[in-house]
């Protein structure tokens, strides 16, 4: 059964952790890239076109410029994610990013809400409620 406490509700989407040859794909709090919601299409990786939102163009800008890891926490994003970006070079999306990587096998996971508390709150307690 659904439940609402006085109006607070989560909308769950979960997303594609990508992972690449030298490790997952990670963002400043150990969130995923949604390349599905940030790319015009993914039917056809190869034609793909990123187009971005506020948050993934600001993790970009940091990757970027921002070299200390005291800001960058646990970013981490590869360099065919960066040529999609900022080249818009969708072979290296379709064949290294959303694709198979050559030679690789495609992995990734999925981005669990109770193991990936980042994305908001899971759970709420209330004690002494009469």
């Amino acid at each position: 059964q659904n439940l609402e406490i006085y109006g607070i509700g989560n909308k769950l989407v979960e997303k594609i952790k990508f992972s690449a040859l030298n490790g997952a794909t990670r963002l400043m709090f150990f969130d995923a890239i949604d390349w599905v919601a940030v790319s015009d299409q993914v039917d056809d990786p190869s034609t793909s076109v990123y187009i971005g939102d506020a948050y993934t163009d600001v993790i970009f800008a940091v990757v970027k410029y921002i070299d200390s890891w005291y800001y960058l926490n646990s970013l981490f994003v590869t360099s065919f994610e960066e040529a999609y970006v900022f080249d818009g070079d969708s072979d290296a999306f379709a064949n290294n990013v959303f694709g198979r990587p050559s030679g690789a096998p495609l992995t990734g996971c999925g981005t669990d809400i109770q193991l990936h508390s980042s994305k908001g709150a899971i759970g709420l307690r209330i004690d002494g409620v009469q």
